[in-house]
């Protein structure tokens, strides 16, 4: 039988709290990063990059919305903008139906766009109140649109 020595016993009592750390720390960004989200008067390309694909589990947690920017372009190039560019509903609305590859009615399929995609939004009840391709749209409405679709899909799944 090996002898296991203190230096050994040491490193093994501490991987306990270093994993613990990590995760934490791994949890922590993203809870850092949605209060950035949810703070933001007009949300921008990076930020709704980051909440759709960390929702769709295609991103971790722990990127940054830069990645999820780059990703997000990388996947669907139509949708592409800089991070840090302001987005209008319908622009929020085109990045949903594209990431949650969602099938819109007959108008969406022929002419796909922020326009249509409001609209096939709103048919399906996901975007609530005043609702135009154009208007600007806070982090904490997009985080709630974006709830919204997570129901949705999870609903769609259960049947």
């Amino acid at each position: 039988m090996k002898n296991i020595s203190g230096k050994s016993v040491l490193i093994f009592s501490f991987l306990p709290f270093f994993f613990l750390a990590s995760v934490f720390t791994a949890s922590a960004d993203f809870n850092t990063t949605m209060d950035v989200i949810l703070d933001e008067k007009a949300i921008s390309y990076g930020s709704a990059s980051y909440a759709l694909l960390t929702g769709t589990a295609v991103i971790p947690d722990n990127s940054t919305i830069r990645d999820a920017a780059d990703k997000m372009t990388e996947m669907f190039p139509e949708t592409a903008m800089e991070w840090n560019t302001p987005l209008s509903l319908g622009d929020l609305s085109f990045m949903i139906m594209n990431a949650y590859d969602m099938k819109g009615g007959l108008m969406y399929r022929i002419f796909p766009g922020p326009r249509y995609a409001v609209r096939e939004l709103r048919y399906r009840k996901i975007l609530q109140g005043k609702a135009y391709s154009t208007m600007s749209v806070s982090g904490e409405r997009a985080v709630r649109i974006l709830g919204r679709v997570l129901e949705m899909e999870e609903n769609a799944d259960e049947k």
